[in-house]
């Protein structure tokens, strides 16, 4: 039979989650009544779904989809936007590059001449 315990550097994680669970259980009485027990419910369903998942069995599959829904409706997508250019010729291309390279050396030579 296997055992209960997880053991992590000499911590038991069953022993402290037991202790948790006696805890909520005592301060059903004393307040808050609502809340012990969401606690202890929430211990209950970790405890099966860790059982279950060791074994293969995945609890909270039925949650993906809905979260998949979800998140399709809150996540807006950007409309594709598409721009069409005409194609420069190449005598256009070369003057393009020619005007850009001299307007650059233009700011070399300024940067140059007056240092900053």
């Amino acid at each position: 039979m296997k055992s209960f315990y997880l053991e992590f550097s000499d911590y038991n994680f069953v022993g402290s989650g037991v202790n948790i669970c006696i805890t909520r259980f005592i301060g059903i009485t004393k307040g808050n009544e609502g809340g012990h027990l969401a606690h202890l419910g929430g211990a209950l369903f970790g405890f099966l779904w860790g059982m279950n998942l060791g074994k293969g069995n995945d609890l909270a599959s039925f949650f993906q989809p809905v979260q998949d829904f979800f998140k399709k409706k809150l996540v807006k997508k950007s409309p594709l936007k598409v721009a069409h250019k005409q194609r420069l010729s190449d005598e256009e291309w070369n003057l393009t590059k020619k005007r850009s390279k001299l307007e650059l050396m233009k700011y070399w030579i300024k940067f140059h001449v007056q240092g900053y």
